[in-house]
């Protein structure tokens, strides 16, 4: 992996004069964190108590098809809401993404009553609204999230506490060529007339209560889970075939990494990338993930403050691990594991800078 090469490359050259051990310990340091996944709500551009409403909306500051701005498609709207026992049997929950002129671009609605969700779309011809897709849903007292993943233009998908509402039909392409080609599968196109590259406010709105909302390029989950339990949650909505599948919301590279102590890792460097983390590659742009460093307890960006702590990583390897510094608190480490001693001999090593 030439990445990993120069890498290695550069870590030679800034651990030159440390003795042979130290110089390990370091190299297998960022080699693990490369591949730490993504702790928590981390880079949302909107993250709201919605305190007990029945009804919200939120308008994109910035259009969706601006792609000067956003760089990707891909959004997440999640609302997080709860239903009380004498509330659940004929709860309703309606959410819709629609353009700035208010068309429909998609929307699901949820009756508890009937236990029945409900897809609709707009007519491709006239612009009505029209039925899409119907299936069978769950209702049960507590708290619920809905999650709209938005992908591209016409590939998007709803997802009920971990369950997509929309039904297994795929398609599948080839990608690449010759020997480096591979079959793709991926959820056919939302067949409507305004595709998501045209959305611009999102709607919700329930007869029960809704709690919080979360917005951007990231993913968020209840904030009131331990680490552990936080990365159950978003592994039962990825991509892994034990999770969602085609119609999962993430990678499973996007999940929280736990200390054996069940908290956060105070250094994220697989965080989702942004607009913001976009590099110069000559005559392109390249991706990088991110390095955020976390509140060890929360999982939540240090001090709230995205534009200090979070960083695309290429680039910043140097960076990264010294601006964490202030998250790392020993105590949340068991003193046994591997990555507590990597991080220890690192913030205890002045290194030789060449």
């Amino acid at each position: 992996n030439s990445g990993l090469s120069r890498l290695k490359q550069w870590y030679q050259r800034r651990v030159r004069g440390l003795c042979a051990r130290s110089f390990h310990l370091a190299m297998k340091l960022f080699l693990l964190a490369l591949f730490l996944p993504l702790a928590g709500a981390i880079n949302c551009d909107v993250d709201e108590d919605l305190s007990d409403a029945t009804e919200y909306s939120y308008t994109l500051a910035v259009a969706a098809n601006n792609m000067t701005y956003w760089k990707s498609y891909h959004l997440n709207f999640e609302v997080y809401g709860s239903f009380s026992e004498d509330e659940v049997s004929d709860a309703t929950v309606t959410a819709g993404y629609y353009t700035a002129e208010d068309d429909l671009v998609y929307s699901v609605s949820i009756d508890c009553a009937t236990s029945t969700w409900t897809s609709t779309v707009s007519d491709k011809s006239s612009g009505d609204s029209a039925t899409w897709q119907t299936g069978n849903v769950t209702c049960e007292a507590g708290t619920w999230d809905l999650w709209l993943k938005v992908q591209q233009p016409f590939l998007m998908n709803w997802i009920y506490k971990g369950e997509p509402l929309q039904k297994e039909e795929t398609k599948s392409h080839r990608v690449g060529y010759g020997l480096a080609s591979y079959t793709r599968t991926r959820p056919l196109k939302v067949p409507t007339k305004f595709g998501a590259h045209k959305g611009r406010t999102y709607k919700v709105e329930t007869s029960a209560a809704l709690s919080r909302f979360t917005f951007g390029e990231c993913i968020s989950y209840p904030s009131e889970l331990s680490c552990t339990d936080a990365k159950s949650w978003v592994i039962n909505r990825s991509k892994l075939k034990s999770g969602l599948h085609y119609f999962g919301a993430n990678i499973l590279s996007f999940q929280p990494k736990c200390t054996d102590l069940d908290y956060f890792q105070h250094v994220q460097t697989a965080v989702h990338s942004d607009r913001n983390s976009r590099i110069d590659q000559g005559q392109k742009d390249g991706i990088s993930q991110n390095c955020c460093c976390v509140d060890m307890i929360t999982g939540k960006v240090y001090d709230n403050d995205q534009d200090t702590y979070c960083m695309p990583l290429s680039g910043n390897y140097d960076n990264c691990l010294e601006q964490c510094r202030v998250t790392f608190d020993s105590s949340l480490y068991n003193g046994t594991e591997y990555l507590y001693e990597a991080f220890e001999n690192y913030y205890e090593t002045e290194l030789d800078v060449v």
